[in-house]
Parts: C-alpha cells; structure tokens; sequence
C-alpha cells in the first residue's frame, strides 16, 4: 500500500511539472564578438543581466573574448567614438536595430548567445556635437581616473571658463543649450561656466563661436594658446579668446602658461631701474610699475614742500601699478592692463637712482591719489654704494624724495667751520691794511 502511494505521488509530480514554465539559459562558454564600424570608430559594451553571472566587455574595433555567457538576456550598447561622426545604422547577428536621434550611444537588451556580430556604419551626414573638455589646477584626481587621458586636457597654471556660446545666426545661447547641468554621479553639477569641481566639459554645434576665458595663476602669463593646433586669437576683453567651433572635430587646448617676473618700467631721468614685491596683493597674472618723471603745478609743488616742512624736496616722480595679462602670445608689450591705485596690503619697491643721495634723512612725500592729501613714507633702506632706496607703500600715483641735512657733518659742526673760516678772512683783510698803511708811510 505504501509502494502504491509513493509511486502515485512520483506520477502527480511529473504531470504538475508538464505545468510549470522551465528557464532554459544558453550553454556555459565565450561570448566571441566580431565588431565592425564603417565611416566611424566607435565601442562596444555588453553587460550580462543573468542571475547567476554577470560582467561586461568592451571592444575598440576588435574581437571581445573570454565573456562567460550564463545569461537570458544581455545589454549591448554601441557608441561612436568622442569626436567621431555619429551612427545611422546598426546591426546585431544581422536584426537591424532602431537608430534615431542625434545620440552617441544607443543601447539594446538581446538574447543571450554565445557570439555576437555587430556592425555599425555611418554616412557621415550625421553630424554631431562639438565638444569640449578640460582639467584646471584645482580638479582632485580621484583614484578611478585614466592619468594619462586627464593629461591630454589638463591646463597647468591657468585656469579656463566657458564664457559664451553664439550660434551661427550670431545670437547668445543660454548655458543650458551647451552646459551638462545635470547632477552627477557623484552628486556633482556642472555651474554656469561648464565647471565641475575643476573639470570643464560643453557641447556645441559646429559654426558656433565660443568665448573663452583664460586667466593666469600669480606669477604666470598665457604665452600660447592653439586650439587643434590653430592659434586663437584674442578679443577686446580682458582674457578673453574665441573661436568657431570646427566641424567633426572635438577641441584639444594646447595652452602654455609661463613663468614672468613683475616688472619696474622706468622712463624717470631720475630712476634707472628698480624691484616691486606685491607679496599677496594680486591672484592672477603679473605686476608692472611704471616709473616717470613728472610736472607738477606750483599749487602741487607747495603741497609736497609743506607736507615736508624740514626737508629738501626733489625729484618728483610719478608711479603708476598695472596688473597685466598677455595675450595669448610672448609679447610683454601687447597686454591687457588694469591699473590699481591701491592695494590691500603694502607692496615694497625699490628704485635705483641715477644719482646718489648725500643726506643724514631720506623719506617718500607722496601725494595721495593725486589729490589734496600728502604723507611722509619712511624708507626701508638707502645703500649708498648701488644707490638703491627702498620703501613701502599701499597707493601708487605722485611721489618726491625729500632729504635733511649733509652725510657725516652735523649741521652745528658746520656752523662752527664757518665762523672760523670768517674770523680767518677778517683777520686776513686787517692786517692786509696795516700793511699798506706802513708802506706808505715809509714812501
């Protein structure tokens, strides 16, 4: 009775399972992918969707081996490659898969199977996208990123923005028609500038014109600026260039900034040459101080004489402060220039005088921003031997050097010289008398 049962069960079961659906998964093995891409270069990817194996493969232009298919269905996305024309035509082991828009990927859930051909072609009509990208100094490298690719864009010593974008009908687009304001992965999203965490990254149509905004770190200027080894040429703004963006073609910048000094440009008869030390006045590229003589008014003139009352005013000297940009080219002759009359902190300036200075006091008179206001500025240092005085000083505009007194002789010491060159004289000029008068009286 209990054989009788057992086998009644073992038939009740057969027959329940002709009832229940049974999952069939494509044998254990390599998934071989032949990839071909005509009139284009692209990539390919598959990712397994399987629930008891999954991974992905990419193949540039080549045969993808060594992928363990254990899976329903896998993911296939095809994509023309950055810069590449886009897709218009894609097949997968021969079904012709939907192609629409103006995409760079376009991705398809597939059968699982053992091998794959996929072929995709473009005519070239399709034309897509210009884009842009870059790195400033100021991107974290992150311990996923390709080193070697972020080199290719990276900026050093400068720093780059998406200012504007014109369309081909000349009209100001807003940032949202070629900025990705999307949030990222990691949480991020770009600003209005194409700007996330130091990486730069717009998207254009070709024959639009894109200004761009590259400003120097301290210390450094723009020497050269190529885009797709074309040099670019600057605006009538300050730090500003344009260009069309090209056809097919994404956008390579081969920006050099170089190290350049600040500078003291004399035209003075009074000033040879000199230094200026800003300090941490300035963020961004370098310092030019002019240096000239000056007429001033008789008002102005009495103005510094007062402001000095003690000392002997001269040398009037005008020194203006530039903060300067190159434009895009080694030539420290053609810059932009901003002129600052004042600036946070004290800047120190030296000048080396075409003639020295023999005074026990040196000071700076300086006119306060050309105005009604003058200052006594103590120097720093005067060195006689290179005739190098040295001062410190917030405002830049009218300046005079003021002295006292004669180098190593007191002004009662001097007095002192001539009283007795006086009593010697007088003495001289009586007894020159008795003389004559003796002599003619002997006659």
């Amino acid at each position: 009775m209990k054989k009788k049962v057992f086998n009644l069960i073992i038939i009740l079961s057969l027959v329940l399972n002709m009832f229940v659906p049974f999952t069939a998964y494509a044998s254990e093995g390599n998934i071989n992918v032949q990839v071909s891409f005509t009139g284009t270069e692209g990539v390919v990817s598959i990712t397994s969707t399987g629930t008891d194996h999954s991974g992905e493969g990419r193949s540039f232009n080549g045969t993808l081996n060594g992928f363990t298919d254990s899976s329903e269905t896998n993911t296939i996305e095809v994509c023309s490659s950055f810069g590449m024309p886009l897709l218009n035509a894609i097949t997968i082991n021969g079904e012709a898969m939907t192609v629409s828009g103006n995409e760079d990927c376009y991705s398809y859930n597939v059968a699982g199977a053992t091998s794959y051909n996929i072929s995709a072609e473009s005519s070239g009509a399709a034309s897509r996208d210009t884009t842009v990208i870059w790195v400033n100094p100021d991107y974290v490298i992150k311990p996923t990123d390709d080193i070697n690719w972020l080199n290719d864009f990276s900026i050093v010593h400068g720093y780059a923005r998406a200012i504007e974008v014109y369309d081909e009908n000349n009209n100001r687009l807003q940032p949202s028609n070629y900025i990705n304001t999307q949030v990222q992965p990691d949480g991020s999203r770009s600003d209005e500038f194409g700007l996330t965490n130091g990486f730069g990254w717009i998207k254009t149509k070709a024959g639009y014109r894109v200004v761009f905004e590259f400003i120097p770190e301290y210390g450094y200027q723009l020497t050269s600026i190529m885009i797709n080894e074309q040099p670019v040429d600057a605006t009538g703004v300050m730090n500003r260039f344009e260009f069309i963006m090209p056809e097919g073609s994404n956008i390579h910048f081969a920006a050099t900034f170089s190290k350049v000094d600040d500078v003291v440009s004399s035209s003075s008869s009074k000033v040879s040459s000199g230094t200026v030390d800003l300090g941490n006045n300035l963020s961004n590229g370098t310092a030019r101080l002019n240096v000239s003589d000056v007429e001033l008014s008789d008002d102005k003139i009495k103005g510094f004489e007062k402001a000095a009352s003690g000392y002997t005013v001269s040398n009037y000297l005008n020194i203006d402060l530039y903060n300067v940009f190159y434009k895009g080219k080694n030539d420290a002759n053609d810059v932009w220039s901003n002129q600052i009359e004042e600036l946070d902190e004290e800047a120190t300036i030296s000048f080396v005088l075409e003639e020295g200075i023999d005074a026990n006091e040196i000071v700076i008179v300086h006119n306060v921003h050309d105005g009604d206001d003058f200052e006594i500025i103590p120097i720093e240092s005067y060195d006689p031997v290179t005739r190098t005085v040295t001062f410190k000083t917030k405002s830049f505009s009218n300046y005079a050097i003021g002295t006292k007194g004669t180098k190593n002789a007191k002004t009662g010491d001097n007095i002192h010289i001539y009283i007795e060159l006086l009593g010697v004289s007088v003495a001289g000029a009586i007894i020159s008398v008795i003389l004559l008068k003796k002599n003619k009286q002997n006659n």
